[in-house]
């Protein structure tokens, strides 16, 4: 896998999950789709499939392979398509919905990968206090009035929910303040 990806040391500078995960499938079935970014690429066809099967048993999707895209649930989508644009090695991935939407093995799989050397940096743009909760130990930055600020969580700094509580985000299990 190194070698064949290796010839550019990413295939791919950045890629971008949305909302709507249709609209950016690019193959029918699974296998179509975490084959056809690498085909775009120059990858052989027999090796892109090889890939695209040891990327699906890595995420955990291996039972989809043979899955019509239009019959996958939501989260499923999801986990298709980032893991599609995470075999083609970006150096940041954006996703533009909330992690609460992917399968919980799936966002722990997705989390391992994004803190191995050489992993892309992961982008949520998410406004939703549950995403945040998510993420408590990745690097947290919160657009706060044009600035990026950094909600850090160790032994001397509250937690993150600390810092969102702190911030006037409230949880979605806690009531909101009245007014």
């Amino acid at each position: 896998e190194e070698e064949q990806i290796s010839k550019s040391a990413h295939l791919l500078r950045s890629g971008g999950v949305f909302e709507q995960p249709e609209f950016q499938f690019q193959g029918f079935s699974v296998r179509e789709e975490l084959c056809a970014g690498l085909l775009y690429h120059g990858v052989e066809s027999s090796r892109a499939e090889e890939l695209a099967g040891t990327a699906a048993a890595s995420y955990g999707i291996e039972d989809l392979l043979e899955n019509t895209l239009h019959s996958l649930c939501y989260s499923a989508k999801l986990a298709v398509l980032v893991s599609s644009f995470l075999l083609l090695r970006p150096r940041l991935l954006g996703l533009d919905f909330s992690l609460a939407e992917l399968d919980r093995e799936f966002l722990k799989r997705l989390f391992s990968v994004c803190m191995e050397k050489k992993s892309p940096a992961l982008v949520v743009l998410s406004r939703r206090a549950e995403d945040y909760f998510l993420m408590e130990n990745a690097g947290v930055y919160v657009l706060n009035s044009g600035n990026m600020d950094k909600l850090a969580a160790d032994r001397d700094v509250p937690s993150t929910l600390q810092l969102l509580r702190d911030a006037g985000i409230a949880m979605p299990t806690e009531s909101s303040p009245p007014g």
